[in-house]
């Protein structure tokens, strides 16, 4: 075991046992974040919570900052405070407004930020291990690396922490790393998961081949993706039948339809990765394959109905059903948005620092980060520079999302440091990792935004490509 992933796992234990007595008899709120990451960590909280007969407040919401900081801080008694896959930026703001009151705070998140300095404020972080909260652990891993070793009945949920690793593209060619690894190797021992090797697209089951590569959003595959006559002629020219689904063609034939995708789309972005590799499965088959899940609580948070995919992961049936009409309609809307893209992308504003995405309202700001992460993905743009969508969210403010990939970061880039110090500079808030970070602005000041990004970010790195 590396001797980050042992001093993390030996700070859960100690954190774990710290908590068992601290949340005795109290009344928890959380604050999560409302993306797959945040609403399967908050379902492992959760779990531990009921267990134990603790009563609980939950809210979804995009990471605080240093203003709704200070109102808790004014709230009335001594209040528990549980922030889940966010916190870790706002700790000085949470020492100075909200502990020095009489609060306790809990963060348990994979963002960058300081060790906590006041006992009361209790953190595990990924990052103050050593390792990269963007690709060895995400906040599930975080959270659950914690809840198991406070309660053994949670050890069967460690699929939880899986979703929340997918949802968060923290699977990455050569797999999961880190705290990730650790957990995936567990989920495999206690046989709450399977493994095996196949397509990674979403819809394996229950729809023909054609439609599954008609709707496929997640990977993208340019010029099929949406359409009907393509994602067609692809099967009946290898000749599968009609009616067959992706579970019916066997390894052979995904292997054969996944050789004539590349051949059709070329060696462009990452889609070889994307496109084959390790499939996800609960034992029990009680949901899809785990990369669906996750994009499915994702459209939970796109469709404003977290608390949907929070019931569902608890079990609730209902909402399990209704997750994953959402995941149709959220599919619809990405294929639109993705089309957008593709036809405006020769008006989009180039750089030699960075590649920017203006688009006003005609992609809603809540849907334009994961816009970016496909077209980064699916080769529409090249990787030799950040792209960096701006989208109004309001009469006077402005969605800012960025997206690098680990080459970029690796030569220095790092889109949530960026964010964070062009936005506090017009008067906003940002933050993130340093291959994905998003803001929120003043509408006013998005020239001043843009100027400031292209200040912070490093000089170009892969110059003479457009």
């Amino acid at each position: 075991m590396r001797e980050e992933v042992y001093a993390f796992e030996k700070k859960a234990g100690e954190l774990a046992s710290l908590l068992k007595e601290k949340l005795e008899g109290r009344t928890v709120d959380i604050f999560t974040h409302a993306d797959a990451d945040g609403i399967s960590a908050s379902s492992l909280f959760a779990m531990y919570l009921h267990l134990h007969g603790l009563p609980f407040r939950i809210k979804f919401t995009r990471p605080y900052g240093s203003r709704e900081m200070m109102e808790l801080g004014k709230s009335e008694g001594e209040r528990f405070f549980v922030f889940l896959d966010q916190g870790s930026r706002e700790i000085p703001t949470l020492e100075r407004t909200v502990t020095s009151r009489g609060h306790e705070v809990l963060i348990l998140d994979h963002h960058p930020g300081r060790a906590p300095e006041d006992p009361h404020l209790l953190c595990l972080n990924p990052h103050l291990m050593g390792m990269n909260g963007a690709k060895e652990a995400c906040a599930s891993t975080v959270v659950y690396s914690v809840v198991e070793k406070m309660e053994r009945r949670l050890r069967k949920e460690v699929w939880l922490a899986l979703v929340g690793a997918l949802g968060d593209r923290q699977e990455l060619a050569e797999g999961f790393t880190g705290i990730n690894a650790l957990l995936l190797r567990r989920a495999l021992e206690e046989g709450v998961v399977e493994r095996k090797e196949g397509m990674k697209l979403l819809d394996r089951e229950g729809v023909p081949v054609s439609e599954c590569l008609r709707i496929s959003v997640r990977p993208y595959l340019p010029g099929i993706s949406g359409n009907s006559r393509a994602s067609a002629e692809i099967p009946e020219r290898l000749g599968f039948p009609p009616s067959s689904t992706l579970e019916d063609l066997g390894e052979e034939g995904e292997r054969r339809l996944c050789e004539a995708l590349l051949e059709r789309l070329g060696k462009r972005g990452n889609l070889e990765r994307l496109l084959w590799g390790s499939v996800y499965l609960l034992r029990d088959r009680s949901l899809p394959n785990l990369r669906k899940w996750a994009v499915a609580l994702d459209a939970s948070d796109t469709y404003n109905r977290p608390e949907i995919g929070f019931a569902a992961n608890l079990g609730d049936e209902e909402a399990r059903e209704e997750c994953l009409l959402l995941l149709q309609g959220y599919q619809r809307r990405m294929l639109e948005n993705m089309e957008w893209f593709s036809r405006n992308l020769p008006s989009f504003q180039v750089t030699p620092k960075a590649r920017y995405v203006r688009v006003g309202r005609a992609v809603p700001h809540s849907e334009m980060g994961e816009m970016l992460s496909l077209a980064l993905e699916s080769g529409l743009v090249e990787e030799d520079r950040p792209l960096i969508g701006l989208a109004e969210a309001g009469e006077r403010e402005v969605k800012v999302s960025g997206r690098a990939t680990f080459s970029l970061t690796a030569l220095g880039i790092n889109i949530g440091k960026v964010m964070n110090e062009a936005a506090r500079a017009v008067g906003g808030d940002g933050g993130g990792h340093d291959v994905s970070g998003a803001a929120y602005i003043p509408k006013e000041r998005v020239e001043d935004f843009i100027r400031e990004v292209e200040r912070c970010l490093p000089q170009p790195v892969l110059s003479g490509r457009k």
